[in-house]
């Protein structure tokens, strides 16, 4: 039997709006919070930022 760590970060990429401009959003979310580390014009832009945590990444 093995044991595996369920890991308790992940980053999220969402679409909205910021000051009225379109705008796609990349959220470092953990164990306690959730902080926005980025913010992109394209889904292309945002989904490379959130590989760059190495953590697993959700689309919302």
């Amino acid at each position: 039997m093995s044991v595996v760590a369920l890991r308790k970060e992940w980053v999220e990429v969402w679409f909205g709006r910021l000051d009225g401009s379109p705008r796609w959003f990349v959220e470092h979310c953990f164990d306690g919070g959730k902080m926005i580390v980025s913010d992109r014009a394209s889904e292309t832009e945002a989904i490379a930022d959130a590989r760059d945590f190495d953590l697993p990444v959700i689309r919302v």
